[in-house]
């Protein structure tokens, strides 16, 4: 049975913290086949342990799903033991390598056109009238990248649709490069009007989102090696962190000061607070060190500023 938070007794114990007690349910609930000396062999039930229920939908109160989200110090020995150990490793095996090896190598070749598209655009304003082989090139480049974008959309509207909405605020929220990739190839398929319409200043505007939300995507698989994951993870978390705490009383400090250096350079002859918002650009530029501070002097109030 379950409590109102739709939790069974095996779930709960997983989301307050008892890996005793999750093993003695665990245990309650097998059926041993045969055992001789200290080995045993027995089968556990996957209902409310995995994360795919019966019809092959997402079980979000899952123990194996209440454990990937946790962040309390028991969580990582749990799942790195007994049966979510092994559940999750069969699930590496027979589904996780293979398609995770697929998607680095598609993003691989995808960063690896996308760059070389963009290195290879001329200055001028003819990107449809080149007939040079650098050009037929980048044709070819740009082709497959709408391509892999349209593709990459399509299946994520498809994973929507079996997720839920709720499913994918909490990959939003887990995944944000992922996120940041998905604007990427939205940018990469807005493009294509604007090339047609000769719209060469948004074209560029949008490969340039689409240029970093897609190279940002590479921290997502970055997060599955030895090497690279935990430092990936510390990044993620400062910047969740302690860099979103300083981002706030910074911008509070910019706003705050903005509308004061505006007032008092109004009608001055110096171009650092002609608005509101140069006079926001101009205060970052002072928080860098680089500020001409004679200009001071020009303000209606030069003591108070």
């Amino acid at each position: 049975k379950k409590n109102k938070e739709d939790l069974t007794p095996l779930t709960l114990a997983c989301r307050i913290g008892r890996p005793d007690m999750f093993n003695t349910i665990l245990e309650l609930g097998s059926q041993e086949f045969w055992s001789y000396s200290n080995f045993t062999c027995s089968a556990y039930p996957l209902f409310s342990v995995d994360s795919i229920t019966a019809e092959g939908e997402t079980d979000w109160k899952s123990a194996l799903m209440i454990l990937i989200a946790g962040r309390s110090e028991w969580t990582l020995p749990m799942l790195q033991g007994g049966v979510i150990g092994q559940l999750l490793e069969e699930k590496w095996k027979v589904f996780g390598r293979r398609k995770f090896g697929l998607q680095l190598l598609w993003l691989l070749l995808h960063l690896v056109f996308l760059s070389t598209a963009v290195y290879l655009r001329p200055n001028n304003l003819g990107l449809l009238s080149g007939t040079t082989t650098s050009d037929i090139a980048r044709y070819v480049m740009e082709i497959f990248i709408v391509i892999n974008a349209v593709v990459f959309l399509l299946l994520e509207i498809n994973e929507i649709r079996m997720v839920g909405f709720i499913g994918l605020l909490k990959s939003m929220f887990n995944v944000p490069d992922k996120v940041l990739f998905m604007i990427g190839c939205v940018c990469i398929v807005l493009c294509i009007p604007m090339r047609f319409t000769n719209l060469v200043e948004v074209e560029d505007w949008l490969l340039t989102i689409a240029v970093i939300g897609s190279w940002f995507y590479i921290f997502f698989y970055c997060r599955g090696w030895t090497l690279t994951g935990p430092f990936v993870t510390m990044i993620y978390k400062m910047i969740a962190g302690d860099m979103a705490r300083f981002g706030v009383i910074y911008f509070t400090f910019i706003i705050t000061f903005a509308p004061a250096f505006w007032i008092m350079f109004r009608d001055k002859p110096t171009d650092k607070f002609d608005s509101e918002i140069g006079s926001a650009m101009t205060l970052f530029q002072m928080t860098l060190g680089e500020f001409d501070y004679p200009v001071f002097n020009t303000a209606e109030f030069p003591g108070l500023a």
